[in-house]
């Protein structure tokens, strides 16, 4: 499959050439940026305004899940009381409760709609009420949208009493209205602590790409309705294919921005894990892990990790971890969190069912993923625990 793309500048759109077999897709799209911090390499989180007084919320971008939720004023814990609590004259509850699980915690919401603002670059634009014509945004927006939006009544302690810095979650899987209304985004994750990355609706920008490629040659598509599950064909480490996914036994990975790492059955994990090891300052590189997965056509995609970029440097408390865990989801069910999208940025194309990635450009390459200790919390990394241990709560804490 072949993919022509032009740009004429970061602000002026992105043209987008679908594959012969789906109706062919042109867009001159306006791009709105959203800052998104780096919460020591396990979470990436940016602002949103919600209700009456457009109070300020920060949110994970997650496309793991479709649920946009903060902690209710009416949530009077200690732990709700450390985060921005919600309490709008605007909130239009619709009677309905959720909860919502997370790997070590656990979430009770109501649910309802309220106003909200995404808070971009330089300006602050009202989410839009989208037409969606050839994948893109039009100009019919309003100054105010109701969006679904859900209010923490109680929150457990952990790891939400650990996160300050982060009051919530904002869904954006493949059946969100975030997706429904925005059917064309892309995110790009630092690998540094003290940068930021960015969430950019309508296209990439080019100076977030390697080499200023916009449009990812190969697209996959999407397996599972309503989330960005791909077809994962198999894992290699250095030049051996690990088989662990086969015609008859298949796998999937879901894209999911909310999980800090590559997670997969346990068995297979293992597998992995007995012959990497995380480098961190060294001249001793572990062989690279390599997630395949099936394009539009149907031909092996292969998207490697060096041992650099699949390891997460804790400089300030001397730790090195593998961004790699086990964690049972089903099935062959994977995770493909932000140990995989820190070197690939992700494209996610709702009007035709798909996602795209690109390689990230980073400052230094030269280096993985680095924490500085600069604004974050170390939520996983508790005394006493084993490795194991220690991979399983990174990987766990905000997979839906």
């Amino acid at each position: 499959m072949v993919v022509h793309h032009e740009t004429s500048s970061f602000a002026g759109g992105f043209d987008l050439t679908s594959p012969s077999t789906t109706p062919a897709a042109t867009t001159d799209l306006p791009l709105l940026t959203i800052p998104i911090r780096n919460n020591n390499n396990l979470q990436y989180f940016g602002s949103v305004k919600i209700g009456s007084g457009g109070k300020d919320f920060n949110v994970i971008f997650d496309t793991g899940s479709d649920k946009l939720w903060v902690p209710s004023i009416e949530c009077t814990s200690s732990v709700c009381k450390a985060h921005h609590r919600l309490d709008s004259t605007t909130f239009n509850p619709d009677m309905t409760h959720s909860s919502l699980s997370y790997g070590t915690g656990q979430v009770e919401t109501k649910n309802g709609t309220d106003s909200v603002t995404l808070i971009s670059a330089g300006q602050r634009t009202d989410l839009v009420e989208s037409s969606v014509s050839g994948g893109g945004i039009t100009d019919d927006s309003r100054s105010t949208f109701e969006y679904p939006v859900s209010v923490a009544t109680s929150m457990t302690s952990k790891p939400f009493v650990s996160l300050q810095k982060i009051d919530g979650i904002f869904g954006m899987s493949q059946g969100s209205q975030f997706s429904q209304q925005h059917p064309l985004y892309s995110m790009y994750l630092s690998n540094d602590t003290a940068k930021e990355g960015e969430l950019n609706i309508g296209g990439v920008n080019p100076e977030r790409a390697a080499d200023g490629v916009v449009v990812p040659t190969n697209w996959h598509d999407t397996q599972t309705p309503g989330s960005w599950s791909l077809d994962l064909v198999d894992i290699k480490v250095g030049d051996q294919r690990l088989g662990i996914c086969t015609p008859d036994d298949p796998c999937t990975g879901l894209v999911d921005s909310g999980s800090s790492l590559i997670t997969g059955p346990p068995s297979d994990v293992e597998k992995i894990l007995a012959k990497i090891h995380p480098t961190c300052g060294t001249s001793d590189p572990a062989p690279p892990v390599t997630l395949i997965f099936k394009n539009h056509a149907g031909e092996e995609i292969e998207y490697p990790l060096s041992s650099k970029e699949y390891t997460i440097d804790f400089r300030d408390t001397n730790e090195c971890q593998v961004g790699i865990g086990p964690l049972n989801m089903g099935h062959k069910r994977w995770v493909i969190g932000d140990t995989f999208l820190r070197r690939y940025m992700a494209v996610f194309d709702k009007q035709h069912n798909r996602v795209g990635f690109l390689k990230s450009k980073h400052d230094d390459e030269t280096v993985g993923a680095v924490t500085r200790g600069l604004n974050g919390e170390h939520v996983v990394l508790e005394a006493g625990l084993s490795r194991t241990e220690r991979i399983r709560r990174l990987g766990n804490q905000f997979l839906n």
